[in-house]
């Protein structure tokens, strides 16, 4: 159906081998994916620094807030998920 839609738009624009709609959807979604794949990525780089301040320092939710670039609700929330430790806010 599109095929020949896309046939006659090559033709008026004397250009050859255009992009159909169904790869520009296609890779639409590839590059979605790719940025959400990134996204991910980030966070857990993220919570993995911040489960190793928790462990391993001493500084407070708010310190370590602000050293991951992350919201104090992401660190009371990796805190959280923890196995059973008896870190508090300093």
């Amino acid at each position: 159906m599109f095929h020949k839609f896309e046939m006659k738009l090559d033709a008026l624009n004397n250009k050859a081998n255009t992009m159909g709609i169904r790869e520009l959807v296609t890779q639409l979604i590839e590059e979605r994916g790719v940025e959400i794949g990134m996204e991910k990525g980030q966070e857990k780089a993220k919570a993995t620094f911040v489960t190793s301040l928790l462990l391993k320092t001493d500084h407070s939710f708010q310190q370590i807030a602000e050293l991951a670039e992350v919201s104090i609700d992401f660190v009371i929330e990796i805190k959280n998920n923890l196995p059973s430790t008896n870190i508090t806010d300093k």
